[in-house]
Parts: structure tokens; C-alpha cells; sequence
């Protein structure tokens, strides 16, 4: 890095603004996250969909077993969450939503190098690790 800011739009930005127009066409989408409203780009979603925008705090397992739990019933999940908080979810990926094959979108944000972000947020394994699931290639 050179220190210099990237011009143009963050992939946080052009997330949340693809699930807002998405949620103005689809009125099953709904969305998702652990405590990361702002960092995941939901914050223009919460307030133009607030039916539709779940905080469940910070419970990544529970995120994905209630997204898995809405996607049988029809509804549209996206969950919105940094990579390395995903990796807490792991067994709810396999057995919730990979093993039923549901339809649950996984918006993953701070996977691989990130820059200037928090060491804690480099989840380099993401790639690897949901290599497991081909049913998501």
C-alpha cells in the first residue's frame, strides 16, 4: 500500500446499495448481520427497510441458523458479515444451510488482506474454508 485512499465507491458501499435496489425489487429480502450494521454497509437498509433488517447482536451462529430458518419459510436471507466472525458460524454454514441447500446469501466483507484494518479482521482462510461447499461454485 502506498498510502494513498482508493478513489470511488468501497465494496461496503456498492454492497449496500445493490441490497437496497435488490430489497425495492424483492420484498422477500431481508437482511442480516451480528452487531455490524455500519461496517457492513446496512445502515441506508435498516432505515429504508426496517421490517426487513435484522440485528441479532453479536451471535454469528445465530445469524446464520435464523437466516437458514427464514430461507425454508421463503424469505430471501442476506447476511452481511466480516470473514473472520463467519469463521464462528462454521458448523451452522455446514449444517444449517450447506447440507438443506438453502438460499441464503452470504455478503462476506474483510476477507484476505484488507489494508489498514484491524489485525484481527485478515481472515485469510475464508477462500479455503467455504471451498468445502460446492454447492456454492
Amino acid at each position: 500500500m502506498n498510502g494513498k485512499k482508493a478513489s470511488g465507491p468501497t465494496y461496503t458501499q456498492v454492497f449496500g446499495d445493490w441490497l437496497c435496489d435488490a430489497a425495492a425489487e424483492d420484498l422477500r429480502l431481508t437482511a442480516i448481520t451480528p452487531a455490524m450494521c455500519e461496517g457492513s454497509g446496512l445502515v441506508d437498509f435498516s432505515r429504508r427497510f426496517p421490517e426487513r433488517y435484522y440485528d441479532v447482536g453479536i451471535a454469528e451462529q445465530h445469524a446464520v441458523t435464523f437466516a437458514a430458518g427464514l430461507a425454508c419459510d421463503g424469505v430471501k436471507p442476506v447476511v452481511a458479515i466480516y470473514s473472520t466472525f463467519l469463521q464462528r458460524a462454521y458448523d451452522q454454514l455446514v449444517h444449517d444451510v450447506a447440507l438443506q441447500n438453502l438460499d441464503v446469501t452470504f455478503a462476506v466483507d474483510r476477507a484476505g488482506q484488507v489494508g489498514a484494518d484491524a489485525p484481527p479482521t485478515l481472515a485469510a482462510s475464508t477462500s479455503v474454508s467455504s471451498a468445502a461447499f460446492p454447492i456454492w461454485w
